[in-house]
């Protein structure tokens, strides 16, 4: 994989909903782009989340947009 691309992240903890979230890229040779993992989902969407419901701050303000959050976090 190339991790400049594609990527993985874990959220773990007593304030975490367990499970997968997101989509998982395909690994299909004709789905890759310029050979790399085509991503599915923004990683800001990730920060998001952590900066709004577990940090307390305002995501929109820190990323400079609006980007949506998995759930994740009870």
């Amino acid at each position: 994989t190339d991790h400049g691309s594609g990527s993985v992240a874990f959220v773990m903890g007593d304030g975490v909903k367990g499970g997968t979230y997101g989509t998982y890229p395909s690994l299909e040779p004709s789905k890759l782009d310029e050979g790399d993992l085509r991503w599915n989902n923004d990683f800001r969407s990730t920060y998001a989340e952590l900066l709004d419901k577990w940090m307390g701050l305002d995501d929109r303000a820190i990323l400079g947009g609006n980007y949506e959050q998995f759930g994740f976090i009870k």
